[in-house]
């Protein structure tokens, strides 16, 4: 990257993108940095970080908790609050990395629930410095997939009031159920999309790409639909292993699969903020 910042406060956001508009350089927003491979180089122009983007706030309605946070709280501080608190929703988010912004940039979640479910609304800083609010139903949403362009601010979560002991046994159960993912080990999370009704990593384990290994990096041996860097791997070695893995998708099961890891830069087709 040429230049990095890590602003608190919207106005100063909204300035840097009038300096974009001025200067014409490119903007990369990164959450917790999961999900994304970026360039051995390095980016282009300034990187945004939203670590210092940390506030929530909540509304109480009867039967309905709103969950209001900016774009940079990790996903394991929500949950540990609705886990204290008591609120249920967001359960199925455990074990999932990354921050909030980056979250609902991608659509996270698993194959039967997404975060877009639990979105009420965000506020989106746009290409021409505006500041504007869409709701849910403004967006296209599927697997993994989002229509909203532009930089996440702050996001609105329906959720539901519960007891604490509720929320965390659910909290161990969905923990439970990643627990062939690996652990302790560096890596962006899933790779590949699930193709429909199929699982991506048995599949790659079928195709014998279980332990394929490029340089510093190897598909994960405990499952499949994960890089890990073993030893200072480039971002061309886990490029690699993401086309030899696709080949052999292609040839052995006739399957062509997407990418949930975003390509940024040089490494792919990721758009900056």
């Amino acid at each position: 990257m040429e230049a990095f910042v890590s602003p608190a406060l919207i106005e100063d956001i909204v300035a840097l993108y009038r300096l974009r508009n001025r200067y014409g350089f490119p903007i990369w927003a990164l959450g917790g940095g999961s999900n994304v491979l970026v360039p051995d180089r390095g980016l282009p122009g300034v990187l945004l970080h939203t670590a210092n983007l940390q506030q929530q706030w909540v509304e109480e309605r009867g039967a309905c908790v709103t969950l209001i946070a900016e774009s940079g709280v990790p996903l394991h501080r929500l949950l540990a609050r609705c886990s204290a608190e008591g609120w249920t929703g967001l359960e199925f988010m455990a074990g999932i990395p990354g921050s909030l912004g980056g979250a609902v940039f991608c659509n996270s979640g698993t194959k039967m629930q997404s975060i877009c479910q639990r979105l009420r609304w965000v506020d989106v800083i746009e290409s021409d410095e505006a500041v504007r609010r869409y709701s849910n139903e403004e967006f296209a949403w599927s697997y993994r997939h989002c229509s909203l362009r532009g930089f996440v601010y702050r996001v609105a979560l329906e959720l539901e009031p519960s007891v604490p002991a509720t929320v965390r046994r659910r909290i161990r159960e969905c923990l439970k159920d990643r627990s062939r993912q690996p652990q302790g080990r560096k890596t962006a999370g899933c790779v590949f999309k699930n193709p429909d009704g199929m699982s991506a990593g048995r599949l790659l384990e079928e195709c014998g790409c279980k332990g394929l290994r490029i340089g510093g990096a190897r598909v994960s041996p405990s499952h499949c639909n994960f890089i890990e860097n073993i030893e200072n791997a480039a971002s061309k070695d886990i490029l690699e292993l993401i086309g030899i893995c696709q080949r052999r998708l292609r040839a052995e099961k006739h399957i062509d699969v997407g990418l949930e890891v975003q390509l940024l830069g040089e490494c792919g087709d990721g758009c900056p903020a």
